[in-house]
């Protein structure tokens, strides 16, 4: 056994600190746009929740796969690795179209 005393905290506060700031810009650019008009500080609160959900949600499905593919190479079946990158980008990938074309109709 390792005598490694790791702190979760210290490692993971950069991750808080981000989705903290991701979840911010959308109220910053909400107070920036409401400073120019009405109109599109609402098509900006009425878009935000639609890029935050794809801002977030893919980044970590990416994460998932990564995670699933490094798992897969530590326990030495190499042979899986590339099924999972090919299903993690085929699922990343669908995912994005259907939040494009999702965009594309309700503009």
């Amino acid at each position: 056994m390792s005598n490694h005393n790791f702190n979760l905290y210290k490692l993971a506060w950069p991750v808080f600190i981000s989705q903290i700031s991701a979840g911010l810009v959308g109220f910053v650019d909400v107070a920036f746009f409401s400073q120019v008009n009405e109109d599109a500080a609402g098509a900006v609160g009425i878009v935000f929740p639609y890029l935050l959900i794809a801002f977030m949600l893919l980044p970590i499905l990416a994460t998932v796969g990564i995670t699933v593919a490094a798992q897969l190479t530590g326990a030495r079946q190499t042979q899986l690795v590339s099924a999972a990158y090919f299903g993690n980008i085929l699922l990343c990938t669908i995912i994005g179209a259907v939040l494009g074309v999702f965009t594309w109709f309700n503009a």
